[in-house]
């Protein structure tokens, strides 16, 4: 369902609810990074979860003509999809693997993250009988208490890693558990330095060590190494509200529909499931063709705000699994057809996802990675 146009938006294929995706604003952002780091650092775009809801495809292809050197996903299947779109750059596996996975890394040439012996002993095993080095990264767990092998346990790991000939120790790293907690990300860094410094000892290099996410990017450059992950900056929110002092990002997407019913109703009529909003006065509300079918939170009935003409409207009644009320009484001129905004700007007026995650009591991630592939992306360059 994905079109890459470059006229008016949203009325030239049937569904009247889209995304936006500014393509132009993603390499915006990608600027914005680059400004931040030294010039030997590489970057590795995060476009797991298809692009934290931007579309992967179509990301990673853009991205590569920006220029980037790595792309990291967190599944094999993602990887896979990549892959079969011909995308010839290095991919990283970000999340833990089984051994009965090792076959699909080598055939597709995608780099696994590695956490354990029995998925290096297969990858091995795999690379020998194909005559061939596989590139591996491992994961260092310095305080995510997630996967990864625990710091204080690094260096007899590697000594049995020694014995596996046939895979290249390509990269080392790391993640933060909580960027915007300077003290406890020094500290993670201060094991992930040691854990370093104990390897070169033994005779261990790396082509990539990496550790940085999104907020670290900006805000501690002792962690970018030589290579970077950002992910939600690339897409114009911050993970952190301390960034918009320090960063200058700007949304890559924004979320559209178009009002088609509009209903008059007098004091003591309700709107949708459970009676949760009853009018007190006349009142003029639109049917917007989308809901919590669609991504767009249950959590946002009678809190959340769209814009109208310019104009914000509020959310009333239940938000449905495939529609949303509005009021628009005090909005002249609605019309059947009328175009709003969701997510986005228009004129003065902007919802951010920063505003309707914290109305969802949610993260921003969330917020992206929960519209539903039903709904168009439509990108723009």
């Amino acid at each position: 369902m994905n079109q890459i146009i470059e006229k008016e938006l949203g009325k030239d294929f049937g569904r009247p609810t889209w995304a936006e995706v500014d393509l132009a604003t993603l390499g915006f952002n990608l600027d914005q990074i680059r400004k931040w780091i030294s010039p030997e650092v590489k970057i590795m775009p995060i476009v797991k979860a298809d692009a934290y809801g931007h579309g992967m495809v179509e990301v990673s292809r853009y991205l590569i003509a920006q220029g980037i050197d790595y792309l990291g996903v967190a599944t094999i299947d993602e990887a896979v999809l990549l892959r079969e779109k011909r995308i010839n750059i290095p991919i990283l596996v970000l999340g833990s693997i089984l051994p009965q996975e090792a076959p699909i890394f080598a055939e597709h040439n995608i780099t696994p993250t590695i956490t354990n012996l029995e998925v290096a002993s297969r990858l091995n095993k795999i690379a020998a009988e194909k005559n061939r080095r596989i590139k591996v990264h491992v994961k260092i767990d310095t305080g995510m208490g997630r996967i990864g092998i625990w710091h204080e346990e690094v260096m007899e790991f590697f000594l049995k890693m020694r014995q596996f000939k046939d895979l290249e120790l390509e990269g080392l790293w790391t993640h933060f558990a909580s960027a915007e907690d300077s003290a406890f990300t020094e500290l993670q860094l201060a094991r992930f330095n040691f854990v370093l410094g104990g390897l070169k000892q033994l005779g261990f290099n790396f082509t990539y060590i990496h550790s940085a996410n999104s907020t670290a990017v900006f805000k501690n450059r002792n962690s970018h190494f030589n290579l970077v992950r950002p992910g939600l900056v690339l897409y114009g929110v911050y993970p952190d509200v301390s960034l918009r002092e320090i960063a200058d990002l700007k949304p890559v997407m924004s979320l559209k529909t178009r009002i088609v019913f509009l209903k008059k109703i007098l004091p003591g009529h309700s709107v949708s499931y459970s009676r949760t909003f009853v009018a007190e006065r006349k009142s003029l509300i639109a049917t917007l063709p989308l809901g919590y079918g669609d991504g767009y939170s249950w959590l946002l009935s009678n809190r959340g705000k769209v814009i109208v003409k310019g104009k914000r409207a509020s959310i009333v009644g239940r938000v449905c699994m495939d529609q949303t009320m509005i009021d628009v009484t005090d909005i002249e001129g609605v019309n059947l057809g009328d175009e709003v905004i969701l997510i986005g700007k228009q004129d003065k007026e902007r919802v951010t996802v920063e505003e309707l995650a914290s109305l969802s009591e949610t993260i921003p991630y969330e917020i992206l990675c929960r519209i539903s592939s039903r709904i168009p992306r439509i990108y723009k360059f």
